[in-house]
């Protein structure tokens, strides 16, 4: 377990410093930690259902809002 920690945060390292055009990482590995182990955010166990989907689009928007210019 603990090499595949390792493993991520180099890769977050080394996507956090690339630079290139039009590219903006965000790293969403953390989006799902303040919610209670009870909560349903999969409809098996690999696709996340509506809920999953919610959080996962409100985390992206929160990080790309100031990116995009309004038309």
């Amino acid at each position: 377990m603990e090499y595949f920690k390792q493993c991520y945060t180099q890769i977050d390292e080394v996507l956090g410093t690339f630079d290139a055009k039009n590219f903006h990482y965000v790293n969403l590995a953390n989006v799902f930690d303040t919610l209670d182990a009870q909560e349903d955010i999969f409809i098996d166990s690999y696709h996340f259902g509506d809920k999953g989907n919610d959080i996962i689009a409100a985390n992206i928007f929160l990080h790309i809002k100031g990116i995009i210019p309004r038309q």
